[in-house]
């Protein structure tokens, strides 16, 4: 028990201690002493990098087209994250996608994904690049992502590192 509370007790006095032993003090003392200690400081080294013309308008409009594709909604539900961009919404989701199917009437997207959760269905009017309203509701041992279209077009889903992407044609 001494030796915890002498420690406990001595620990402000490391904490205080100075950073580097073998940098002398800035502090004046009564008695003269004197070092010498020598650092050498490089210069730091310029490095010129060439990019070729062609490879520099390449970037340009790969960041033009990234800039393009803004993010114009999110929304958040249980198991599941909507990204919403102009023409496309990022599913992201940890859960196997099991179909996917289209409707005509009303035009729409239908996922469907396996999952054991559980939860209300959910409906958000959207009206963002093509899509008009999103409703989400638990079937059992899936969910039920359903898009609803302005109108009937091509579409694809594609297969992402967290989730699957559904681009309108």
């Amino acid at each position: 028990m001494r030796f915890s509370t002498g420690l406990l007790l001595s620990l402000p006095l490391v904490l205080i201690a100075r950073d580097n032993p073998f940098v002398p003090a800035l502090t004046q003392s009564n008695h003269q002493t004197t070092s010498t200690v020598s650092t050498k400081v490089s210069e730091p080294k310029k490095v010129e990098v060439s990019i070729p013309v062609k490879q520099a308008e390449k970037k340009h409009t790969k960041i033009a087209s990234v800039t393009s594709h803004k993010i114009l909604k999110t929304l958040n539900y249980q198991n599941i994250r909507l990204v919403f961009r102009e023409g496309s919404v990022y599913v992201e989701t940890k859960d196997r996608l099991l179909k996917q199917f289209s409707l005509k009437n009303p035009p729409s997207i239908v996922l469907d994904f396996k999952s054991k959760a559980d939860f209300a269905s959910k409906r958000d009017v959207i009206s963002i690049g093509g899509f008009k309203k999103v409703e989400i509701g638990a079937h059992g041992n899936s969910y039920r992502v359903v898009f609803r279209l302005d109108q009937r077009s091509k579409y694809s889903v594609d297969k992402k590192r967290y989730g699957y992407v559904v681009t309108l044609k």
